[in-house]
């Protein structure tokens, strides 16, 4: 292993050397011209949304904003102004959003991480490391609810589970909304040294389904694409302040796991122990980790494509926070997502059922060093059950090249439960002429008692504007390739994409753009034995009232070459199967309260028989205090070996009494697995960055009783900073 390791580091070198001399493709002048400085006072300005403080009216503003919809380029139809303040530890925005009709201004969403996009909203991105890769994202709405996210690598990942400490009040008049926000320098990993980041702005009109921005309205690029951002620049008396930040937790209750009985689920631990070791580095600890507060993964079932994995998103706070440092992944479907990751953290501490393993403790840091990205983490678990101790570490670097483009490596390491797994890779992105992106990786692995062909490899370039989407890509892992602390959708198989589409904007009143797909998706084995190919047709129609229909045929072929268990006693034995399915899904105006999406999917040939799939997602919002959720699936399937219908119900009911005092109740139904699941969780937000939480969970699993579950729990945090 080590002897492959010194291989990998010796391309990387090769392959940086190589870049080198081709400077002038890979430059990237494009970076936005909008340039803002920040006024420095001694005094905080005081939170409360109006923007009255003396020391906002002798702050630089903004120029006027663009539009990139509905029309690229043109001035906003309402006026939108950014100020920006700091003090010593802190950054101050005022954002005044005007609006000719303040009584028609959407504002629905309490949630912490709602989904602002379907409210009148302001985003503000913030490029601290100045690196125009990767961004923290922040937003809220009119009425002051928070969205935060990690933008990684230009928005080939945006991690909404990441949350940090900051504030914001909003005030409507008659004249609009405005907002005042303040983001700590902590939060922010700010070079102190620096003086300058990166900066943009995306506001959304939403009555209008107006997008409008500071710099970004080019619509060959996305708002995520940080290398198009302005700057802030005059951040020259910035002070990190305390080094360490402290967050224990209390967790009280009682708990009865499958057929044994109730049990004092009562624990003491560290959630997280924050050392700021430099400016933009970051050490993260934690001992005994709780994640009693965290919502239930969703129910979910997958009989379009049954052999391959569902993806679940990570939820853990101490996993989440820093997530850009490690991302290394190859994201080959049709609807963007990982086809493999190399580093999936929801391998530490949850079983393949999401069941739990307890954490002993773990320790992580992350930041950059200049040029240099860092990731490294290292986490033991402890026995539970018949899963012995492991101890789990990555490593993650990743250097960045020119404007846009980097090249990095990857080791992991499993070992402890009788065995070990480790990988090790090289990746790089390699970005010409703005619009053509290259990804591509080799990776190797060494497992106990394993030993033959354990290489993997990716490659993908793709050409991305506002007209045109061109792609292909290819990903290989081989037969016993292991890579037991990623994701992979498919293990030891070949997968070729191609991908082409063109999206005119006709010049029909109720038509912004429709879109014309063929994706076309090849799997083979490793030894190049056909199993699956797929070809996509797309027809999207996009509505100027915010709307989205989709009417999308695939031709099918699947081989298999052992039984598949569709359900008990359906059983589909090896051979090829050909057949068509139909999609048509229609997304309704994300600005009425009551909103969501249907879905219908005939397909012929569903392994020798036929299924029939039926998808309701209405979302309605009486009030901004009350959200009522539904996702409901229906798979009705009628093969030879034997006809059932599966239903699927992931219901919610979220009520918030305020953005610091939130409920959520969750229903979930699934007759295939045959789980019952009520969870409700009380979250009062008592002050920035600390949570009181009431959490009763009721889950009933028939086919498995072992994993059923109830429990009864209150946990309190509380941080201190020193």
């Amino acid at each position: 292993m080590r002897v492959g390791v010194l291989r990998l580091g010796r391309r990387a070198i090769i392959s940086a050397a190589f870049l080198l001399p081709l400077t002038p493709l890979f430059s990237s002048p494009s970076h936005g011209d909008q340039v803002l400085r920040a006024h420095y006072s001694t005094t905080p300005p005081i939170l409360d949304g109006m923007l009255t403080e003396e020391v906002w009216k002798t702050a630089a503003e903004t120029r006027p904003f663009r539009q990139k919809e509905p029309t690229a380029g043109e001035v906003a139809s309402e006026s939108t102004v950014v100020k920006v303040v700091y003090t010593r530890h802190s950054l101050f925005l005022g954002i005044v959003c005007a609006d000719s009709s303040a009584e028609s201004i959407v504002a629905t969403e309490l949630r912490r991480d709602g989904d602002l996009m379907k409210d009148d909203s302001i985003w503000i991105l913030l490029d601290s490391f100045h690196d125009h890769r990767n961004a923290f994202l922040f937003a809220t709405n009119s009425l002051g609810t928070q969205y935060d996210a990690l933008i990684i690598n230009e928005g080939s990942e945006v991690n909404s589970a990441w949350d940090e400490v900051w504030k914001v009040a909003a005030h409507r008049n008659e004249k609009g909304w405005s907002v005042e926000v303040e983001i700590p320098f902590t939060t922010l990993r700010i070079k102190a040294s620096e003086g300058e980041i990166g900066l943009e702005f995306q506001r959304v009109i939403r009555r209008k389904n107006e997008f409008v921005y500071w710099n970004s309205w080019d619509r060959d690029f996305q708002f995520e694409e940080v290398s198009r951002a302005g700057h802030l620049i005059g951040l020259e008396k910035v002070e990190l302040g305390k080094r360490w930040r402290l967050k224990p937790y209390l967790l009280g209750g009682m708990g009865k796991s499958g057929t044994d009985g109730w049990e004092n689920r009562s624990e003491v631990g560290i959630d997280d122990f924050k050392i700021r070791v430099s400016s933009t580095l970051t050490a993260d600890l934690t001992y005994n980790t709780d994640f009693a507060e965290v919502e239930l993964d969703a129910q979910r079932v997958n009989f379009t494509d049954p052999r391959s994995q569902l993806f679940f998103p990570e939820k853990r706070e101490f996993f989440f926070e820093g997530a850009s440092f490690f991302d290394f992944a190859a994201r080959m479907n049709e609807f963007q997502g990982d086809t493999f990751r190399a580093f999936f953290s929801r391998r530490i501490g949850l079983t393949s059922d999401g069941q739990r393993i307890p954490l002993f403790g773990g320790a992580k840091l992350t930041g950059k060093m200049s040029a240099l990205s860092i990731g490294a983490l290292n986490v033991q678990t402890e026995e539970e059950g018949d899963i012995g101790s492991n101890n789990f570490t990555v490593v993650r670097l990743r250097y960045d090249l020119l404007s846009r483009s980097n090249i990095g490596a990857i080791v992991t390491n499993r070992s402890g439960d009788g065995g070990f797994n480790r990988t090790a890779g090289i990746d790089t992105r390699v970005v010409l002429f703005d619009n053509f992106i290259f990804d591509g990786f080799f990776m190797r692995s060494a497992t106990s008692n394993v030993s033959g062909d354990e290489n993997a490899y990716h490659a993908k370039g793709f050409w991305r504007t506002d007209l045109w989407d061109i792609g292909a890509g290819h990903l290989t892992l081989e037969e016993d390739f292991q890579a037991e602390m990623g994701f992979a959708q498919r293990a030891h198989t070949r997968k070729t994409i191609g991908d082409i589409a063109y999206k005119p904007r006709p010049k029909i009143s109720w038509l912004r753009q429709m879109s014309l797909r063929a994706f076309f998706e090849y799997f083979t084995t490793p030894d190049n034995v056909v199993e699956k190919k797929i070809t996509h047709y797309n027809l999207d129609l996009i509505f100027e009232n915010g709307g989205k229909f989709r009417f999308s045929p695939h031709d099918r072929f699947d081989r298999l070459f052992r039984p598949l268990s569709l359900a008990p006693g359906v059983i589909i034995p090896p051979g090829d199967y050909r057949g068509q399915s139909y999609l048509m899904e229609y997304n309704f105006d994300p600005s009425r309260r009551l909103a969501g999406r249907l879905r219908f999917s005939p397909q012929r040939g569903f392994f020798g028989g036929s299924k029939i799939f039926l998808g309701l997602n209405p979302q309605w919002k009486p009030v901004p205090s009350l959200i009522l959720d539904l996702n409901y699936e229906v798979n009705k399937i009628d093969v030879p070996q034997g006809s059932f219908t599966s239903h699927v119900v992931n219901a919610g009911v979220n009520y918030s009494l305020s953005t610091r005092l939130i409920t959520s109740t969750t229903f979930q139904y699934n007759n295939a697995a045959q789980v019952k699941v009520f969870n409700f969780r009380f979250n009062y937000i008592y002050r920035a960055g600390d949570d009181l939480f009431v959490v009763y969970r009721d889950i009933r699993n028939r086919l498995d009783p072992e994993l059923s579950d109830r429990a009864l729990l209150v946990k309190f945090t509380h941080s201190f900073d020193f």
